[in-house]
């Protein structure tokens, strides 16, 4: 058998063996591709695991928030329960303070009223007193001798007189220098000058007119 056709037998038990690879070839690769798709399966179902969004940090972060949140409200709520009772009490105060402000402003009205009443009384006392005090120096009380222009003011006086009630006016201390004398049950009048005496016994007050 020549050389070439030896190679030709060589080239036919090599073509003979093709298919054999090729055979293993396909097992191969079928197992190959059937871990493929277990590893796909499981990358997949990895993927789809970390889709879900409460499985995401800013899902959590959310979530953390919104209880954060909740309990500030929460806490919130009752302090303004609790404030409550107190904003009341603020109000009572204002209210009360309100009153006490009206009722000072109306004592201080009250005062101001009293004030100036205290002053017209004072006013009207002083007129009376003025007044009193000049009836008391234009007054003759009780029995004497007085001279004119000393004891007494010079004028006309008068009497509501009494029963037993004598007068004299005199030019001097002298009882029986008389100018005029006389008298009187009932009212009666006299007038004196300055320099002379008025001397009265037993008579009601004389009055100057």
């Amino acid at each position: 058998m020549s050389d070439d056709g030896r190679k030709s037998k060589g080239s036919g038990m090599a073509d003979q063996a093709e298919p054999i690879k090729s055979k293993d070839s396909w097992y191969r690769r079928r197992w190959v591709i059937g871990a493929a798709a277990v590893v796909v399966g499981i990358g997949i179902g990895g993927v789809s695991a970390a889709a879900d969004p409460k499985d995401s940090s800013e899902y959590k972060n959310v979530s953390k928030m919104l209880s954060t949140t909740r309990e500030d409200l929460a806490e919130s709520k009752a302090e303004l329960e609790v404030a409550a009772p107190k904003a009341e009490q603020v109000d009572a105060v204002d209210d009360r303070e309100k009153a006490l402000d009206a009722r000072e402003s109306d004592l201080n009205s009250q005062e101001k009223d009293i004030d100036a009443e205290k002053k017209e009384l004072t006013k009207r006392e002083k007129a009376v007193g003025i007044k009193q005090q000049e009836i008391e120096d234009n007054t003759i009380s009780g029995d004497g001798m007085y001279e004119v222009g000393v004891d007494i003011k010079s004028g006309t006086y008068k009497t509501k007189g009494q029963p037993g009630c004598y007068y004299s006016v005199l030019n001097s201390p002298d009882n029986f220098d008389i100018a005029n004398n006389g008298n009187i049950d009932g009212p009666g009048v006299a007038s004196v000058s300055k320099g002379q005496y008025f001397s009265v016994q037993g008579c009601a007050d004389w009055v100057r007119q």
